[in-house]
């Protein structure tokens, strides 16, 4: 159901006029932390027309900014090319930012982000807190479903709120029967373009919504204490926390296997080793500079060397 009401979604958002405003606003926050002749490192698996890379990209070229898109997504590769282009922003999963920083710390190597723009829901507050100590600098949020044309927000630098957009969209929340909530009960985020009532498209996300100014001055409708609303396993998030909290984990990613639980590590060499649980399975292997590409790019499981 959501994967269906989100691509009708982006197909309405693909429409040129509907494109053209997302870029006009997506240059006007960039605005806010970018000047001409910065570069802008934008990393995403997929930067096919009207997807959300390359809207940031031309987004960033309509204020003068110059995008740094890399065509060959390792580890390694992403690291030099952050190094070499001086790049002062980058957009990326957020993941990636925080391994960045890991393999930026373990090679000693300086990256120049000021700036980080994560993509989509809202990453948690510890992705945040280990990027910004990492790289010392400000995380920004452009909220959307997916990876494609649908920009609904973007987060602000006074509070920890999203700024929706109210050009090309409606926002409400609901409960789980479809009733309208009043400001400030939690429920799920239902989208509306303006263009197209029709299409109310339901998201698996859950928010409060509030209507009073913000304090940079925004006086559009905000959300706050945003999570997902979908059936997640609290013991496999938890588990990811408290891996990825490790500078020695580059990488990880779980799969339910014929036994339980396994894990798949990518470790800093040189650098110790978490306490693991028990489960079903473990990959554990150091990073490989030639051949290792951020999970978050790759989702099908690679075999590993096992050992426990």
């Amino acid at each position: 159901m959501f994967i269906e009401g989100l691509r009708r979604l982006e197909d309405a958002m693909r429409l040129p006029e509907m494109l053209d405003q997302t870029i006009d606003y997506l240059a006007e926050n960039l605005k806010k932390f970018l000047r001409p002749g910065d570069k802008f490192m934008i990393c995403f698996d997929n930067h096919e027309p009207e997807n959300i890379g390359d809207l940031l990209a031309r987004a960033a070229m309509k204020i003068g900014v110059k995008p740094v898109i890399p065509e060959d997504l390792r580890w390694k590769t992403l690291m030099h090319l952050a190094f070499r282009s001086r790049a002062t922003a980058i957009s990326a999963p957020p993941f990636v930012v925080l391994g960045l920083t890991k393999l930026a710390k373990h090679t000693y190597t300086p990256l120049y982000f000021r700036n980080v723009i994560t993509v989509g829901y809202r990453c948690t507050n510890w992705i945040i807190e280990g990027i910004q100590k990492g790289l010392d600098c400000q995380v920004w949020g452009c909220y959307g479903p997916g990876s494609g044309p649908m920009v609904g927000g973007f987060t602000c630098n006074k509070e920890a709120v999203i700024h929706l957009r109210d050009d090309l969209f409606d926002f409400e929340i609901v409960d789980n029967a479809g009733n309208v909530l009043p400001d400030g009960e939690s429920g799920y985020v239902v989208v509306t373009p303006k263009s197209a009532p029709e299409l109310r498209y339901h998201t698996a996300e859950c928010a409060k919504m509030r209507r009073t100014p913000c304090a940079c001055g925004c006086r559009s409708a905000l959300l706050m204490d945003m999570y997902s609303g979908e059936d997640v396993d609290e013991y496999e998030e938890r588990l990811g926390r408290e891996l990825m909290l490790w500078t020695s984990v580059l990488d990880c990613r779980f799969r339910s296997g014929r036994y339980g639980l396994e894990i798949e590590l990518v470790m800093i060499p040189g650098e110790k080793l978490p306490p693991l649980p028990q489960c079903g399975g473990r990959a554990i292997r150091n990073w490989n500079p030639d051949k290792d590409v951020p999970f978050w790019f790759r989702p099908t499981w690679r075999k590993a060397d096992e050992n426990s």
